[in-house]
């Protein structure tokens, strides 16, 4: 290998090392450039409870999802977000339109059984082209 190549393929190795990194379930916010925000609407939740999320589609972008199939509870531990368990309910498939501009709100269960915590909830979302986007709420603490 020559010496000239070795600074692209350190500079290639460094931003995949980055971005495989960057994949996992860190403590980074989980945002894509054009996905809708999603926000808890308190600081505050109780186990076996919910939480409102606040959705809000800023992006010139029609989005759909299935706030219950879509929407993925996690739980902080040490430096990761791990997801609790889901409890065995039956989703319809029906997906909800985001249209570019507005804002929805759905409500979140948050699974009983779980230790208490700082938690969030991320959704998925699915442009018509199939393009896929997750953002996720701030931590909350549920107990």
């Amino acid at each position: 290998m020559r010496a000239s190549t070795r600074p692209l393929l350190a500079s290639a190795a460094l931003l995949l090392a980055t971005m495989t990194a960057a994949c996992g379930g860190s403590l980074a916010p989980d945002l894509t450039a054009d996905a809708p925000i999603v926000t808890a609407t308190a600081e505050v939740a109780l186990i076996g409870g919910s939480m409102e999320v606040a959705i809000a589609n800023r992006s010139a972008s029609t989005w759909r999802y299935n706030p219950c199939a879509n929407a993925v509870v996690e739980r902080r531990e040490a430096d990761a977000w791990v997801r609790v368990p889901d409890p065995l309910i039956l989703c319809a498939p029906t997906q909800r339109t985001l249209p570019a501009g507005a804002d929805q709100t759905v409500t979140v269960g948050i699974p009983a059984g779980n230790p208490a915590g700082t938690y969030r909830i991320r959704v998925t979302f699915r442009r018509s082209d199939g393009v896929e986007a997750t953002a996720a709420t701030g931590g909350f603490t549920a107990g």
